[in-house]
């Protein structure tokens, strides 16, 4: 039986070295649990599967850079163009979930930087919260003011896990530094 694939995205993250000594850039990888359904023990990047939270006009109006029209054009491959927006938000949402880089902005237009003692903490409630699913990534943008800075995004490639897999995904792949 050919499982239907689940529509999903991941972000891979880049950055130059930190290290001064030598060029090049650095890729952020998760090491997945050894007990997961899905690729137990292997290195991937940050992503999981779309909700319908993702692809709300509440959550569109979260989001600069972009609307469903334009990320429905970038793809071009969906067939829902309601949807199309939330695999950027989705993206950013499980990079939060999994790895706790919160990829937005506050109304200044800066980029939010999760570095004194209380907002540590106050992030880490959140991710506890989502995990549990006694809070949404909505209800997080909502409370700390932040938007979603789609733009930052680039698509990259669709993946689609192959046919003899009992769990699949219809990934879409984002670049960002």
């Amino acid at each position: 039986m050919i499982v239907e694939p689940r529509d999903a995205a991941t972000i891979i993250l880049v950055r130059n070295r930190m290290d001064s000594k030598s060029e090049g850039i650095e890729v952020l990888m998760v090491l997945r649990n050894s007990k997961s359904d899905f690729v137990p023990g292997s290195h991937v990047f940050p992503g999981g599967g779309l909700e319908n939270e993702d692809c709300s006009p509440e959550m569109e109006s979260l989001c600069s850079g972009m609307d469903r029209q334009g990320a429905a054009h970038i793809l071009g491959d969906l067939s829902a163009v309601e949807r199309a927006l939330g695999m950027w938000v989705a993206g950013i949402r499980e990079t939060f979930e999994e790895v706790g880089l919160m990829m937005a902005s506050r109304n200044d237009g800066s980029i939010v930087s999760i570095t004194t003692d209380e907002e540590v903490q106050r992030f880490r409630e959140y991710r506890r919260a989502l995990r549990e699913g006694a809070f949404t990534f909505y209800d997080l943008l909502m409370e700390e003011n932040l938007t979603l800075p789609v733009r930052r995004l680039h698509y990259f490639s669709r993946w689609i896990t192959p046919e003899l897999s009992p769990i699949r995904y219809d990934t879409r792949f984002f670049i960002a530094e």
